[in-house]
């Protein structure tokens, strides 16, 4: 049996073809990682200063962000809370962050811009005056890359919920604003995990006074065993802090939707090496010899098997890879933290994320190495296969996207149900996520086409015999 299997794979990577299909995918990844992490946190329209008052790359943004938390990993507790408000505070403080700078105030708002936001805090502007100051404003405003023209340093008429209205003020270094931003933009999660008894859901209705605020829907509906089991992930979760800069990179590229192009590259090479392993048997005379020899179990088992190593090893491969890249660009400290990513909400590690993630991925693959093996026996055909599989696909996300069917979709567990795979789900009593039950599903479907393989091929030898 491992004699045949060496042979499967020798036959696979002596093909310059396949080697050089391998080679161009993962060579993909490798771009669209390094492409996506060289852009992260920049801007082109603004810059970001650290707080020496140094302009900053990405590179240089992204180990300053994970080299300040890390400095301050610890406990989440009532200290800790207490040290990063202090430690916030006398940032805005040494840099005077917390002082108007006067001169642009006057330039943005004139000289008389007291009396003004006095007016606007009191109601005693026109809704005309305001709209007529408003774009006054714009002229001062720059596009920043997410499309809003109001930035940090730019000014602004403030709205507030009673129908008042404000300048919005311009501190002194507000530039630094931006690193400020993104260091403490988790300040309302930490409060939230130090003080989790307070967050917990006793009923759906409850949901907008709990840890689930930013997670669910009035769409999704939730019972009573569902919000038991996510209020036990919640407090269960460590108490454990550091810098979670590296595993959130990995995180966001195991998130499909991050990026499409590495899991289309990696289905597609998945396709084209496994549809091969029955499809050859139609033209290569040792494949035929080999299929109706009197080791044809053997053959047929070690074909299989082949197809789901090949399945299994594409992602693994990828996530040595890229686990290999974000760690060369900074380091990825302690799993074991809660991920505060808004599809996870507080009831996931990063380690479990990673996992669920991993798990899926390898499930989609293993789906399309099923499908492709099996349907080359009938198209005899690695390239007809590829097309009819790749074709299938699209076409169920463009003509049947709500479709029980297209649920099943391999592409689409890549990156639909990598967010949607994060939600509990009720199955007969018990509550499991839905990453669990779409991968079950699959489970199931790729062991009865492995054993229609497995029966066809023995049954087309006896019959051939």
């Amino acid at each position: 049996m491992l004699k045949l299997l060496k042979y499967e794979f020798k036959k696979i990577f002596k093909s310059k073809f396949n080697l050089f299909i391998v080679f161009f995918a993962f060579s993909v990844c490798t771009y669209v990682i390094m492409d996506q992490l060289n852009g992260m946190y920049m801007s082109d329209v603004y810059e970001y200063i650290n707080f020496e008052g140094k302009q900053m790359n990405s590179k240089e943004m992204i180990i300053y962000i994970d080299t300040f938390w890390h400095e301050h990993a610890g406990v989440l507790n009532d200290d800790f809370l207490d040290e990063i408000q202090n430690l916030k505070q006398s940032i805005i403080h040494e840099h005077e962050m917390d002082v108007l700078d006067e001169e642009a105030m006057i330039r943005y708002y004139g000289e008389d811009y007291k009396e003004l936001d006095m007016a606007l805090r009191n109601q005693e502007v026109s809704s005309e005056e305001i709209n007529k100051l408003d774009q006054q404003l714009v002229a001062f405003y720059h596009p920043t890359s997410g499309g809003s023209y109001a930035d940090i340093d730019t000014p602004q008429i403030l709205y507030f919920e009673d129908g008042a209205h404000a300048l919005k003020p311009i501190y002194k270094n507000m530039k630094m604003y931006r690193l400020l931003n993104y260091l403490f933009q988790n300040e309302n999660e930490f409060e939230m995990l130090v003080h989790r008894e307070s967050y917990l859901i006793d009923k759906k209705e409850n949901l907008k006074m709990g840890f689930l605020e930013n997670r669910f829907t009035d769409q999704i509906e939730l019972t009573p065993k569902m919000i038991e089991k996510g209020n036990e992930k919640f407090l269960n979760n460590p108490y454990t802090f550091d810098s979670t800069v590296g595993a959130d990179l990995i995180v966001y590229f195991l998130s499909g939707s991050n990026v499409t192009l590495i899991y289309v590259t990696l289905l597609i090479l998945c396709l084209i090496l496994t549809s091969n392993l029955f499809a050859i048997e139609h033209t290569s005379d040792t494949e035929q010899f080999l299929i109706s020899s009197v080791k044809n179990k053997q053959v047929i088992l070690a074909k299989i098997t082949t197809s789901i190593l090949i399945a299994i090893g594409i992602y693994i491969i990828y996530l040595i890879e890229l686990y290999s890249i974000v760690n060369a660009r900074v380091p990825i400290r302690n799993l074991n933290i809660v991920c505060t990513e808004s599809f996870v909400q507080f009831m996931s590690t990063y380690k479990e994320v990673i996992g669920i993630a991993l798990w899926m991925l390898i499930s989609s693959s293993l789906a399309t190495a099923a499908l492709s093996s099996f349907l080359s026996c009938f198209t005899k055909s690695r390239f007809i296969t590829s097309l009819i599989l790749i074709v299938g696909m699209l076409m169920l996300e463009l003509f049947w996207p709500y479709t029980i069917l297209n649920m099943l979709n391999p592409f689409k567990m890549t990156y639909v149900y990598f967010y949607q795979g994060f939600n509990f789900v009720e199955v007969n009593g018990h509550v499991i996520r839905q990453s669990t039950l779409i991968c079950s599903v699959w489970l199931v479907i790729n062991i009865l086409l492995y054993l229609s393989i497995y029966f066809w091929k023995k049954r087309t030898r006896l019959k051939n015999g």
